[in-house]
């Protein structure tokens, strides 16, 4: 009996980290939208529920055609490069920095900034500028929201170097100023792609 435990726990183990896998580098590569997580996780919930040797058997199949229709619909996901990966997770620790960019990325990783400009277009579909920009957005999207913080302390808190030019991107992504975005207390919405 207690080899069939140790069993079972080495499947459940193995099955999981796939998808738990599969959400770390979604959120490490910025690439990850709520219906993917919603997905793995809904998927790592069936595993929870078999509870023998022969359910992981039987069930195999379905996992494995699971994990493959995933996988093609976020491909970038499996073949990430670490250059981009590197880059990403600077993105994330320095995104307030306003003096941020592709060279000083580029600088701390040891690469050119052509090539990181290069290989971060093809990993993500966007420049490394506009992809800071979007996420420096959304963070002061939040702010907004949350805070009574002036328009002008929002902008060069998240990286803007004006309230003009904050305004200006802002209205360009969500249709609407920040102004009115602030007085419709709305919902926050979705990270632009």
């Amino acid at each position: 009996m207690l080899e069939e435990e140790v069993a079972l726990h080495a499947l459940e183990l193995y099955y999981y980290s796939i998808p738990i896998h599969l959400v770390r580098r979604m959120i490490q590569t910025g690439l990850h939208r709520m219906e993917d997580l919603a997905n793995l996780s809904s998927l790592v919930n069936a595993i929870k529920q078999w509870t023998t040797i022969q359910e992981y058997i039987s069930l195999t199949p379905w996992y494995a055609a699971q994990l493959m229709a995933f996988t093609q619909d976020n491909s970038s996901l499996i073949h990430a490069n670490p250059y981009v990966l590197e880059a990403l997770s600077i993105l994330q620790k320095k995104l307030d920095d306003p003096h941020l960019s592709t060279a000083s990325i580029a600088k701390e990783i040891g690469i050119s900034q052509g090539y990181l400009a290069s290989l971060f277009k093809e990993e993500t579909g966007q420049s490394i500028s506009s992809y800071m920009k979007k996420y420096r957005l959304k963070k002061a999207a939040v702010d907004l929201i949350t805070t009574h913080l002036p328009l002008k302390q929002i902008a060069l808190k998240h990286g803007f170097k004006s309230q003009s030019a904050f305004s200006k991107f802002f209205s360009e992504v969500y249709g609407i100023t920040p102004l009115q975005f602030r007085a419709r207390k709305s919902m926050l919405p979705d990270y632009p792609e």
